[in-house]
């Protein structure tokens, strides 16, 4: 081809190109057109909603009521109108990782239902402007609900809308919600390895469906039973039977299966003999379905915790009837502790333990003194001398003492009790050597016993709701580490009454679980021994947070489904 040829190719050449690029610039202008004739669209759209809204002449959309209108109001008003989650594209990336984040609610016992997962759902592929608008608003309310309920406690009726606008008002579209979720909820290692553990069941419905296990004696290392490879399966369901080459067969109940019904009954808070009774039977007869629900209540009890327990502290779980030193935010002491009766409960609280006393009396509280003291009084009025207390004519120090030998105790009842109990320290003294005071509106404390035999049962209920200590000594060496007087080592062996005031108040916080994650990675369960645990789960199905277990593993299991799927495809 000649130059002059070849000059007239690159001119043809350079007014296609030259074309091309005024079709695009013209494509892209009329797009460019078209989102802005989108956005304008949805602004006022959604002006006019909001005004609804703010009026309070419409609460819902979708079909869906909003939660959260006033907050969504002034969300709304500081965006302009402008849409969070949506484009006219459809959702953005923070709008389908919001949709993500619910689906995966389960795992932390919510139901995502509660959050318009449903509607939503069916929106997310719908980019009209009337899906759109639904969509963004229902995110939006679905958001500030889980700032409160996963920062507070979902079975509260609590209200963070001014930190829930704040969050999402500076989201972004290519965020992920689940980054301030995560920074919301509970920063105890325990709550995540809970919610771990509850996303394994839900995850898996393997006996499920199982059939009580029946036996109508008990089963002692050695016994054959017909139940003994029901039992077997079981407890290999439950990871506490490993089953190898060699693992034992028939209906003997072995040493091999006895231990993995010693390490169950551990599990449980039974006592570990490895005998089949009906509290082992009853334990292992519980359904799925109920383990998931005291799960999911217990995550709740975690998201209403405090945010921090303290570097060292003391926690007390109420229904593991246990206590653990926390120092430098590692466990160094654990003890069984008893705590209160059924009519007289423990409390649940927090606090900083502010005195250790050595050698202690005891003011008997009223209540004690007329329902318990009083009986043993009237059969043996010397029970009083026998045992060290006195007796006084009024609460004030200078109150004149009582011979209760001079006492007619056949005319003093209930009703008619004028005397104040005082036990001085000694050996049958009720609060032992020591005990540890903390501020409350309780009047409960943790403190010795001279019962020691009772630290030996399972189930230890015996207390008028103050905490007793099985090492009793061993806390008040850990709380007196530091302290700079170090004669308090030789207080518990005098017989004064010694007060030692803490320099530094450690955290003390007596909670009440029915469920945790152990140090080996093992589900701990316990008896509700106060039958708290139906309240926690009813407040959360009253604020539509909780529905069923049956509810939450079908969904929980189909969204991993739809999921995997996904990712297939």
């Amino acid at each position: 081809m000649g130059f002059r040829n070849l000059a007239r190719s690159n001119t043809i050449t350079r007014k296609a190109i030259s074309g091309l690029i005024l079709g695009s610039l013209l494509l892209a202008g009329s797009a460019q057109a078209s989102n802005s004739d989108a956005q304008a669209s949805f602004v006022s759209h959604m002006q006019l909603k909001i005004q609804a809204l703010r009026s309070g002449s419409s609460t819902r959309t979708a079909g869906m009521t909003l939660r959260n209108r006033h907050t969504l109001v002034r969300t709304y008003d500081r965006t302009g109108y402008a849409a969070i989650w949506t484009s006219p594209q459809g959702w953005q990336t923070n709008g389908q990782r919001m949709f993500d984040y619910l689906a995966a609610l389960p795992r932390h016992g919510l139901d995502p239902s509660n959050y318009h997962y449903n509607t939503l759902k069916s929106l997310r592929d719908d980019d009209s402007l009337a899906g759109r608008i639904h969509g963004d608003l229902l995110l939006s309310d679905a958001f500030i609900s889980l700032v409160s309920d996963l920062a507070r406690g979902a079975a509260r009726s609590n209200s963070l809308g001014s930190r829930a606008q704040s969050l999402l008002l500076r989201l972004k579209p290519t965020d992920d919600p689940a980054r301030e979720f995560d920074g919301l909820l509970p920063q105890h290692p325990e709550y995540w390895s809970l919610s771990q553990a509850l996303h394994q069941l839900l995850s898996n419905d393997e006996g499920a469906e199982q059939a009580p296990l029946q036996a109508n004696r008990m089963i002692k290392p050695g016994d054959h039973h017909p139940m003994i490879a029901e039992l077997r399966e079981r407890l290999t369901r439950s990871g506490d039977y490993q089953p190898t080459h060699t693992s034992e067969t028939g209906t003997q109940l072995g040493p091999r299966l006895a231990a993995a019904v010693a390490q169950f009954q551990a599990r449980n808070g039974l006592d570990d003999d490895g005998i089949v009774g009906p509290s082992t039977l009853a334990a292992l007869n519980r359904s799925r379905a109920d383990v998931i629900d005291t799960l999911s209540l217990n995550l709740e009890r975690w998201r209403q915790a405090p945010a921090s327990f303290g570097d060292s502290h003391v926690r007390v779980n109420i229904a593991g009837q246990s206590l653990e030193y926390h120092h430098a935010n590692k466990p160094s002491l654990r003890m069984k502790v008893i705590v209160g009766r059924r009519d007289r409960q423990t409390p649940t609280t927090s606090s900083e333990i502010n005195e250790v006393v050595f050698n202690p009396d005891w003011t008997v509280p009223q209540r004690i003194a007329v329902v318990d003291k009083l009986p043993l009084i009237k059969r043996d009025p010397n029970y009083l001398l026998e045992r060290g207390y006195t007796l006084s004519a009024g609460w004030s120090s200078d109150a004149a003492k009582v011979d209760p030998l001079s006492v007619d105790w056949s005319q003093i009842n209930r009703n008619n009790f004028p005397f104040v109990l005082r036990q001085q320290p000694g050996p049958n003294n009720a609060l032992g050597q020591v005990k540890f005071l903390f501020p409350n509106d309780y009047a409960v404390y943790l403190h010795d016993t001279p019962t020691r035999n009772l630290f030996d049962r399972g189930e230890r209920l015996f207390s008028s709701g103050c905490v007793r200590l099985d090492q009793p000594m061993a806390l008040a060496q850990a709380l007196l580490r530091d302290h700079a007087d170090g004669a308090w080592a030789d207080y518990a062996n005098s017989d004064q009454t010694r007060h030692v005031r803490l320099s530094n108040r450690v955290p003390v916080h007596l909670q009440y679980w029915t469920a945790w994650v152990d140090r080996d990675g093992s589900l701990q369960l316990r008896n509700d021994v106060y039958q708290r645990d139906r309240e926690v789960l009813n407040a959360l199905r009253d604020r539509g947070a909780y529905n069923s277990a049956t509810q939450l593993a079908t969904l929980y299991q189909g969204e991993q489904t739809t999921q995997l799927a996904s990712l297939g495809d």
